[in-house]
């Protein structure tokens, strides 16, 4: 009889502990930043994720919602939150003024910015299409971009190029502070895997704010390899990819963009000619090397490269 009671208890606390792991193991779930789909033997972790996140009577498809519609390559992808919206709506109108029509994909790191432009998206005769991050939201303000929570935002995108790289989209990805006088895509033919803007004339320095990156084996590793550096290095996205590139630099074919036509603020900033003045005619200036939109923003009205209609001002914002 006390054996049978005995063992009748120890089947029950082996229940009970069971009962404990199973809870444990449902309210577990890993950080959101760290459910990416970088490549084929990590897709298991991230299929746990919910990619269709729902607010006030308003779904927000996410990147990985879009992929099944973005079969037409290349892609020209952008990233931007609330603080940066004003400057990605003068982006997109630089690209409307030269009336073609590139694929065009939005990812909003906030459903504020995601709210915001589905609404304006009316002010512009331009089509683009429009994500909400798969990974935890950012902040919406503009912050500097020494701050951490700059560079978690900018981190972000190299999951999104390798997400689209893996299913074999050519990416343009540019930052929301530049804007485009001539199409890019015209000077981008060549046989290289990428074509990226320099920081200097000197060429020294690449820019990962604007490149253009064809979707290989060997595209794809050097942005796995940008990727799994990041968590490990504080110093910038940049730098790090400079370094991994330097590293892939024997199987990556770079064509580093003319310093000409392709503009830092840095270069751009250095003389004082109106560009629509200048000889080659620019093709891309990035509003870098400045601190936080408001400045940038600023700067481009003055240099004359503020291209929202006074008329639009009123409806944006």
């Amino acid at each position: 009889m006390a054996a049978r009671c005995l063992g009748t208890v120890t089947f029950t606390c082996f229940l009970i502990i069971c009962l404990e792991l199973l809870v444990i193991l449902f309210m577990w779930s890993p950080p959101a930043a760290w459910l990416l789909v970088p490549n084929q033997q990590e897709s298991s972790a991230t299929s746990t994720l919910k990619t269709t996140l729902e607010g006030d009577n308003q779904t927000f498809p996410t990147v990985k919602d879009m992929l099944e519609h973005l079969h037409d390559s290349p892609l020209m992808v952008t990233c931007v939150n609330y603080g940066f919206v004003e400057l990605l709506y003068n982006l997109l109108f630089s690209i409307q003024r030269l009336k073609i029509q590139p694929n065009i994909l939005v990812i909003c790191e906030d459903k504020m910015s995601f709210i915001e432009l589905s609404k304006g998206r009316q002010n512009l005769n331009l089509e683009f299409k429009i994500a909400l991050t798969f990974l935890e939201e950012s902040t919406t303000k503009s912050t500097r971009y020494t701050s951490d929570s700059y560079i978690q935002l900018v981190q972000k995108r190299v999951y999104y190029i390798e997400l689209l790289l893996r299913h074999n989209i050519d990416v343009l990805y540019i930052d929301s502070d530049i804007v485009l006088l001539e199409d890019p895509f015209k000077f981008m033919n060549g046989k290289e895997d990428l074509f990226i803007q320099s920081e200097t004339p000197r060429k020294s320095v690449v820019c990962t704010g604007f490149f253009y990156i064809k979707a290989n084996n060997r595209t794809c590793r050097l942005i796995s390899a940008w990727r799994r550096a990041l968590p490990r290095d504080k110093r910038g996205n940049q730098r790090v990819f400079n370094e991994v590139l330097n590293r892939f630099k024997r199987q990556i074919k770079v064509n580093i963009l003319p310093t000409d036509r392709f503009f830092s603020g840095k270069i751009f900033a250095a003389s004082n000619e109106p560009w629509s003045k200048r000889s080659p005619k620019p093709v891309e200036i990035h509003a870098n090397f400045m601190t936080g939109s408001v400045k940038k923003t600023q700067t481009m009205k003055n240099l004359g490269l503020w291209f929202i209609p006074p008329s639009n001002n009123s409806n944006i914002l």
